[in-house]
């Protein structure tokens, strides 16, 4: 499997996806990775039928994805994983998951005492599991809001 980006975003697959990130990296596949989609027949049909047909789409649960990303032979396709909260990327990670960066999204919480950017509201507890993941594994979160590719910002929702 190759990863071009790993975003954390409560959305999952919305606008910004399609019509941004998908053309900037040139993705041809798109793992969801959520445990509540994955067990959500609903859920997994709508993020399907949002999708262009050209890119495929793959749901799993943290664990399966986290113990078996390795092994997926997507004969090199371009893929973007989607988290849909911090929480689950680190379990993720916890369970065997090496994650070199992240871009972080749209994450909510509602028991966050502070916020860097309207669509980033971080508690705390945040930061210390974050900088403990870091030490641990090595993981090199962005914490800097990323900006959408050049071309696609102006279209992206």
């Amino acid at each position: 499997m190759d990863i071009a980006l790993v975003r954390v975003d409560n959305r999952l697959v919305h606008g910004q996806i399609l019509e941004a990130w998908i053309p900037s990296i040139r993705a041809t596949c798109i793992v969801v990775v959520d445990d509540n989609v994955a067990s959500d027949f609903f859920r997994e049909t709508v993020i399907r039928m949002a999708v262009p047909s050209e890119v495929e789409v793959k749901i799993t649960t943290i664990e399966n994805f986290s113990r078996h990303y390795k092994d997926r032979d997507d004969n090199g396709k371009k893929t973007i994983v989607l988290f849909s909260s911090i929480g689950d990327v680190l379990r993720a990670v916890n369970l065997g998951f090496k994650l070199g960066s992240l871009n972080i999204g749209n994450v909510y919480n509602e028991t966050c005492g502070c916020q860097h950017y309207k669509s980033q509201g971080r508690c705390p507890p945040f930061f210390c599991r974050l900088s403990c993941s870091h030490h641990r594994v090595g993981v090199i979160p962005c914490l800097l809001k990323t900006k959408l590719p050049r071309s696609a910002s102006r279209s992206a929702t």
